[in-house]
């Protein structure tokens, strides 16, 4: 596997040619040892990033290869894309999945932003919501005002000049 070799020469002063040979070569050995192993307990393709999609094609998750063969094993995701290269197993080659979609659907709450000043300002695009005036010194109104039971919530908040 040769494009998995990678070269590192070190250069020790001082020392004579054949020291430093010999200190590459055990060098280049435990670089080629190490990601050999990897190689062969598959952690380069089972750690590889994975895209999750619901079952009306919305992004979800991005998750590994080793949970994306899991789901579409036991037959609770497919394979839209598969991506470079295959996973050996004594019966079967399975190809790495890139893009799976679920077969079912999971419901994800919307996200709703905060009621702060910044967010009612930029709501409003810094316009002052009673005299139309786009300025930076604002301030925020309720509409309703608190005293009368008027709530702190999105609709009954507004932006004001001072």
């Amino acid at each position: 596997m040769p494009h998995l070799v990678e070269r590192r020469y070190l250069v020790v002063a001082g020392k004579g040619a054949g020291a430093n040979d010999r200190l590459n070569q055990n060098l280049h050995r435990h670089v080629l040892s190490s990601k050999m192993s990897k190689f062969l307990r598959g952690e380069t393709m089972i750690n590889l990033p994975v895209l999750v999609l619901n079952q009306t094609y919305e992004p979800l998750n991005i998750c590994r290869v080793r949970r994306a063969v899991m789901l579409i094993y036991h037959g609770k995701a497919e394979m839209l894309e598969n991506g470079s290269g295959f996973i050996h197993s004594v019966n079967c080659a399975l190809p790495l999945p890139s893009v799976i979609r679920l077969a079912y659907f999971i419901r994800r709450p919307r996200p709703r932003p905060k009621l702060t000043r910044v967010e009612v300002f930029n709501r409003d695009r810094y316009i002052c919501q009673y005299c139309g005036k786009e300025i930076r010194q604002l301030t925020l109104d309720h509409v309703i005002p608190r005293y009368r039971d008027g709530q702190h919530t999105w609709e009954n908040v507004v932006s004001a000049c001072i």
